[in-house]
């Protein structure tokens, strides 16, 4: 059947009403998912360096402590004398675990934002 005269016109109206109302809110509505989707991304990229930061500062604690554990008990098998006999050793283990804060229960504390809050973490300088 040929369109008639009536059909044209409402024809032309909605593929104006179409390309003036439809198409504009699909592409805004696009790039709103778009902008919302990166906003995301660059939050969830900042709470990871975040979070990364602060892991590297408790493993540069743990590292200095473990260290500076280390150092002393080598520091006291030494003072024990080169014909040290193994029962030494571990009664120098034995003291050093006794003194040293590293081996008592310890936990810490973090904030919503994943900030240490206890123990207190050392100040920056």
């Amino acid at each position: 059947m040929l369109a008639g005269p009536r059909e044209g016109p409402a024809l032309r109206t909605t593929l104006v009403f179409i390309l003036a109302l439809v198409v504009p809110s699909v592409l805004l509505s696009a790039f709103a998912y778009q902008a919302a989707a990166a906003e995301r991304r660059a939050r969830l990229a900042e709470r990871s360096r975040a979070v990364r930061t602060e892991a590297l500062g408790l493993v540069g604690e743990v590292d200095a402590l473990l260290g500076s554990w280390a150092r002393g008990l080598s520091a006291d098998l030494r003072a024990a004398g080169p014909a040290r006999a193994p029962e030494q050793a571990v009664a120098a283990i034995a003291r050093r675990v006794a003194e040293d804060r590293l081996f008592r229960p310890t936990f810490l504390v973090l904030d919503r934002a994943g900030q240490r809050v206890h123990p207190a973490p050392p100040a920056r300088a």
